[in-house]
């Protein structure tokens, strides 16, 4: 039947874009003869009927493990990750009610197969080897394979992380050869947005970000431009797909590789590609010559990072160019040239110079007729230390944020700690006034012109034509569209495909 089972997902979205991780390990998977099944656990309603009759028809006595990409996923079956600050109406609960749903599931899939084992890997962590889950951290790609072969009993090698609860991934060398391939049992539609690897890492090391791979030197780790031509023509040819979401920290982090990819991937498949993508607006600045190569290269959704229109607070973070420069351009870019490109921000709230004042003035400037950009997103600043719940690894703020005037209201030491809260004596601010005040200005954005910037393209675009998500607002979009009718829809037909999956599955025995 099957030998590894795959369930990934965003909580936020029904049925939603494919995610990078679970397709990539599956591929690397396959290449070594494996068989893989990736399903999105958001067309289900927990452990109902259709998840329990699918589930049981892909598991035997062949099927290895079971694994939870937990990167987009608040909960698992009820088991949260990290929790909104102040979330009363979860700290109030028998710490014991959020293992019921993953214990249901434990139950239930060691019933199917006692053999079987259970992996949880991805960005979130969430806290289940109590449960008897094994964690995956980091990127896996070569150590997930030398797992899944230990268990197949193809090695015998001894590695004595596979004893243990917890499995720490290295740098895969092998990247920039590497792909996503995709099968005709990954359900992909044509209108799907799907994840396309350009790089791994980051040249830059801002102080708050805790990615992997940061500080990498400039050309590191670009997928080979050969193989990124294959996969968007295969993807093409297969699927008829054209849309991407290009999973790349920095993606203009200089001139020369915007002009590589140009001129020896997007230039050279038959068809046009269109894309959303991280990206730096001071660099763009800096290099307006980038304006026009993004543009032409399929650009549809740029996701800059801002992070504040505080100059101190910008600077205190690594962002050296002032942001008013940054906002006037984005203004004229969305006068001329980028007029059919979103344009978004990410914004924190909390930053070393932050002060009640400069968040008010924030607040009227991001919901007044000033801003610029289509989209924006806002977060209170998070301090995770090391052992805390948060991430793998640690920013410059989790390591030293005494340095920074921070201290610390919870911490790894309470055993009931489910988020960091902090405090700041020299901008007399704190974790739950900027929390609450994020949500304060979110809520008041989605009242405005507010767009389906950001990644929000990428879920939106397969719903809504392009001039419609170019000029219509998100409330206009939905006073056109049906757009929770045509969500059901696909839910509906992801599983009725899925069903089929599992019936060619039986008969290719």
């Amino acid at each position: 039947m099957v030998n590894c089972i795959i369930f990934y997902g965003n909580s936020d979205i029904t049925v939603g874009p494919k995610t990078a991780g679970p397709f990539r390990i599956a591929t690397e998977l396959r290449k070594h003869g494996f068989s893989v099944i990736c399903i999105d656990i958001t067309a289900f309603d927990g452990m109902d009927d259709n998840f329990k009759e699918i589930y049981s028809s892909l598991v035997s006595s062949e099927t290895l493990w079971t694994g939870f990409s937990g990167t987009f996923m608040r909960d698992i079956f009820g088991k949260p990750s990290l929790l909104p600050l102040g979330s009363k109406r979860f700290l109030d609960k028998d710490p014991n009610h959020f293992d019921k749903g993953v214990q249901e599931f434990v139950d239930f899939a060691k019933r199917l197969n006692p053999k079987m084992k259970l992996l949880l890997g991805g960005a979130r962590l969430h806290r289940l080897s109590s449960l008897g889950f094994i964690t995956f951290e980091k990127y896996v790609d070569k150590e997930i394979v030398d797992y899944t072969k230990w268990l197949a009993k193809q090695s015998t090698k001894i590695n004595l992380q596979f004893y243990t609860d917890t499995i720490v991934g290295e740098e895969f060398k092998e990247f920039s050869s590497s792909q996503i391939l995709y099968e005709e049992n990954d359900i992909i539609f044509k209108t799907d947005t799907l994840p396309l690897e350009v790089s791994r890492g980051c040249i830059f090391k801002c102080k708050f970000c805790s990615y992997p791979l940061n500080g990498k030197k400039k050309g590191d780790w670009i997928k080979q431009a050969k193989l990124l031509r294959e996969e968007l023509i295969l993807n093409y040819e297969k699927f008829g797909v054209t849309n991407y979401a290009l999973t790349d920290d920095t993606y203009n982090d200089s001139v020369d590789k915007l002009l590589l990819l140009y001129d020896e991937v997007w230039s050279k498949v038959p068809f046009k590609i269109k894309f959303s993508t991280y990206t730096r607006l001071d660099l763009i600045v800096r290099f307006p010559e980038m304006v026009d190569i993004l543009k032409e290269s399929g650009l549809k959704s740029a996701v800059c990072g801002l992070e504040s229109i505080n100059p101190k607070s910008a600077k205190s973070i690594g962002k050296g160019l002032d942001p008013q420069i940054q906002i006037e351009f984005a203004r004229e870019l969305k006068k001329d040239k980028w007029k059919d490109i979103l344009i978004s921000s990410n914004f924190i709230l909390g930053l070393p110079h932050d002060t009640r004042e400069t968040i008010d003035e924030f607040e009227e400037w991001v919901l007044g007729d000033k801003n610029p950009f289509d989209y924006w997103y806002i977060f209170p600043l998070g301090i995770f230390p090391p052992g805390s719940n948060k991430s793998y690894t640690q920013s410059e703020f989790d390591l030293n944020y005494k340095d920074y005037g921070y201290e610390l209201i919870r911490g790894p030491d309470d055993p009931d700690y489910l988020y960091i809260g902090w405090k700041n004596d020299r901008t007399k601010l704190n974790a739950p006034y900027c929390n609450s005040k994020s949500k304060l200005i979110l809520d008041r954005s989605r009242k405005t012109n507010w767009k389906f910037g950001g990644w929000l393209w990428s879920i939106m675009q397969e719903f809504i034509p392009d001039e419609d998500i170019t000029r219509l607002s998100r409330n206009e979009c939905y006073k056109k569209y049906n757009l929770d009718k045509l969500r059901e829809e696909k839910k509906k037909l992801y599983i009725k495909r899925l069903y089929k999956v599992v019936e060619n599955i039986k008969n290719s025995k």
